[in-house]
């Protein structure tokens, strides 16, 4: 991973990115305006209203887009995001940011219990109904959520030509809305022109009254939509109409169970699922006997690791991903110091002495493959995920730091910004003779430094976070690196989130 959280609890291979909206003027050609993101208190005043009832939504994995759409807590977000692959039947805990967005206080985001009521894989729609903190039955309350949408009921071929609206998260961060006409239907499906990316995931589509006349589900991705004049960007996303048909559906055989029986491949598969649901061990064998010997699921991810280690033939890096995946789960599914976060959506494993052992020497052997592969370090396996071993932040920070710079040493790594942004998040503040925080500070030096923005802003998060840079510094390269028409517009809402953070809004 390569943009860890401010906490030193970063999950492996997820990167929270972010942006917001970017005008520039193109060498030696005319004034164009870029697919761009807009600040809530710019949209027409019925988008505001329905923009109270998005929220962001983060799992132990992931996050995305929801909107209520009743007074007590339905949600209405992707089968991606809340469905088959996140959520059993029995339920998940969620966290949720309400008005998360410039111009609005910074308020903290809150875990609450999510249990499905529809879902439909194939229109990518998920609508659960959450309650405060826990379920129902162990005394949780439903959500109360005075702010929530309608649906204007559409069908995918009525909608084109209409104007609409998306609401959302893109990559996570501050709440943002763009805009476009649909364009095309395909089924239950439809394209828009309107600009979207990761994290916008289950967005409503609004009409221009603020109804629901659909949900997002993706965006292409590719350089190869670069014209001479602009960028051909398009979001897909289903009809209103098919997901009201569908709100009393029973739910797809293909959800999980807690209590079912099942196999060790298939938990290991789907541990996101199970970590959602604060689950710990799981029944592998073949009897429903809710008494039945169970396994605890780290255990099913310490052996699926160990077999992805023993392989030696890997045909690609893809390849080596795919063997050392569990590996990486695990790495979202351990940490052993206490929770810095105010809401925590999931709560980790802390094996014991011994195994917590065996875990660190895996992390380190993760590290060995890919040097074997091509040279590159796996600096979250041999920085964090040894970090999240220890049982305080400050041993994690000193064992985090003594492991990196060891292997570090072995291999003579070019400093570079995203090396930068790990040797500051452990205080490792000399490397290979060079001042690492002047070397951030300045960065325009760089050749092409423009490429590695992200890092350069998390590695200024990191640096004010541990004390190593004032307040007003932080800000001021923030600004600038803001204000850099060079710099990608997936930097920049990082950037945003940090400066709402400090409170610079």
């Amino acid at each position: 991973m390569d943009v860890p959280r401010m906490h030193l609890s970063a999950s492996p291979r997820l990167q929270w990115l972010g942006l917001t909206s970017l005008l520039f003027l193109a060498c030696g050609g005319p004034e164009i305006d870029l697919p761009h993101f807009n600040d809530m208190e710019s949209a027409p005043v019925p988008i505001q209203n329905a923009a109270k009832a998005v929220v962001r939504i983060r799992t132990a994995f992931a996050s995305g887009t929801g909107a209520f759409i009743s007074a007590n807590g339905l949600l209405l977000t992707n089968n991606h995001v809340l469905g088959v692959p996140v959520c059993p039947v029995e339920g998940c805990y969620l966290q949720i940011a309400r008005d998360y967005q410039k111009g609005i206080d910074y308020r903290s985001p809150i875990t609450v219990f999510a249990r499905p009521v529809a879902v439909d894989v194939g229109l990518d729609m998920a609508i659960v109904q959450l309650y405060t903190s826990a379920p129902l039955f162990a005394g949780g309350e439903t959500v109360s959520s005075p702010d929530f949408l309608l649906f204007h009921p559409q069908d995918a071929a009525s909608l084109i030509g209409t104007h609409v609206t998306i609401v959302g998260h893109p990559k996570g961060h501050l709440k943002k809305w763009t805009d476009g006409v649909v364009v095309g239907a395909d089924g239950s499906w439809f394209t828009s022109t309107v600009f979207i990316l990761p994290g916008d995931s289950g967005s409503p589509v609004l009409d221009d009254g603020g109804q629901i006349v659909g949900l997002i589900h993706r965006s292409p991705e590719g350089q190869d939509l670069i014209t001479s004049r602009d960028v051909n960007v398009s979001s897909i996303g289903t009809a209103s109409a098919p997901i009201v048909d569908k709100m009393q559906a029973p739910l797809p055989a293909s959800m999980i169970s807690l209590t079912a029986p099942t196999t060790p491949e298939r938990v290991v598969e789907n541990n996101a699922v199970y970590l959602n649901a604060h689950a710990r061990t799981v029944n592998v064998g073949m009897s429903s006997d809710p008494l039945a010997p169970t396994v605890a699921i780290l255990t099913l991810l310490e052996q699926a690791c160990d077999v992805g280690l023993t392989r030696m033939d890997f045909a690609s890096p893809g390849d080596l991903s795919l063997a050392l995946s569990p590996c990486y789960s695990a790495m979202t599914w351990i940490d052993c110091r206490p929770s810095q976060s105010a809401a925590p959506s999931y709560f980790p494993v802390c094996p014991d002495q011994n195994a917590a052992a065996a875990w660190s020497t895996r992390f380190r052997e993760i590290n060995q493959r890919w040097l074997a592969m091509n040279g590159t370090l796996d600096l979250t396996a041999i920085s964090f995920a040894q970090a999240q071993l220890q049982l305080t932040q400050i041993d994690g920070v000193a064992v985090g730091a003594s492991v990196l710079t060891q292997e570090l040493a072995s291999t003579h790594a070019l400093l570079d910004f995203r090396l930068a942004n790990y040797l500051v998040a452990f205080n490792v503040l000399t490397y290979a003779n060079a001042d690492v925080a002047s070397y951030v500070q300045s960065y325009r030096s760089a050749l092409h430094y423009e490429l590695q923005a992200q890092y350069i802003a998390n590695a200024v998060a990191w640096m004010f976070s541990n004390q190593a840079l004032s307040k007003d510094k932080a800000l001021a390269i923030w600004a600038q690196l803001h204000a850099d028409p060079n710099v990608d517009i997936g930097a920049k809402l990082q950037i945003e989130e940090y400066e709402y953070w400090r409170g610079a809004y």
